[in-house]
C-alpha cells in the first residue's frame, strides 16, 4: 500500500515537474517576447518624447515669427504716409503672420496627438510590466508546489524504508520463531 501510494506521489511530482518545465518555457518565451516589447515601447516612448520637443520648438519657432511679423506690421502701420512698397510689405506680413499662426496652430495639434499615442504606449508597457508580474507570480507558486511535492515524497519513501525494516525484522523473527520451534 506504502509502495502504490508512493508511486502515485511520484507519477504526481513527475506531472507537476512536467507542467513546471512547461510553464518555465513558456514564461521564458513570454518574458523574451515581453523583454522586446518593453524595449520597442520604450524606444516609441523616447521618439515620442524626441518628437514632442521638436513639435514644441516649431511652436514656438512660429509663434515668434507671428511676433516678429506683427511688430513689424505695426511699424510700418504707424509711419505716416504709407506708400504703395509699404503697403505691399504689410500685406506680405500679414500673410507672413497668418502662415506662422496656421503652422503653430497645426504644430500645436501634433503634439497633442503624439502626447495621446505617448500615453498610450505607456498603458501598453504597464499591462506588460503587470503580465509579467502575473507570470512571475505564476511561476512561484508552482515551484513551491514543486516543493512540496516533493518534500511529500520524500516523507513516503521514508515511511516505505521504515515499513519494509520492520517488515525485514518481523520476518527475521518469524523465521527465528520458526527455527526455535523446530528445534523442539
Amino acid at each position: 500500500e506504502l509502495q502504490v501510494n508512493l508511486r502515485s506521489r511520484e507519477v504526481i511530482q513527475e506531472g507537476v515537474e512536467a507542467e513546471l518545465e512547461k510553464v518555465k518555457k513558456e514564461l521564458k518565451d513570454a518574458q523574451k517576447e515581453l523583454k522586446h516589447k518593453e524595449d520597442r515601447l520604450h524606444l516609441e516612448i523616447d521618439k515620442a518624447k524626441h518628437d514632442k520637443e521638436a513639435l514644441r520648438k516649431e511652436i514656438d519657432t512660429q509663434k515668434n515669427r507671428a511676433t516678429v511679423a506683427e511688430t513689424q506690421l505695426s511699424q510700418i502701420s504707424r509711419q505716416s504716409g504709407a506708400s504703395v512698397d509699404q503697403a505691399r510689405k504689410i500685406h506680405e506680413l500679414e500673410l507672413e503672420k497668418e502662415e506662422a499662426e496656421r503652422k503653430a496652430r497645426a504644430a500645436e495639434e501634433a503634439l497633442e496627438k503624439k502626447i495621446q499615442r505617448l500615453r498610450d504606449t505607456q498603458e501598453k508597457l504597464n499591462t506588460t510590466n503587470a503580465v509579467k508580474e502575473d507570470m512571475a507570480r505564476t511561476k512561484r507558486l508552482l515551484e513551491s508546489q514543486k516543493a512540496d511535492l516533493e518534500k511529500e515524497v520524500e516523507e513516503q519513501r521514508n515511511l516505505l524504508l521504515k515499513a519494509e525494516a520492520k517488515a525485514a525484522e518481523l520476518r527475521s523473527q518469524v523465521d527465528k520463531t520458526d527455527r526455535d520451534l523446530s528445534s523442539l
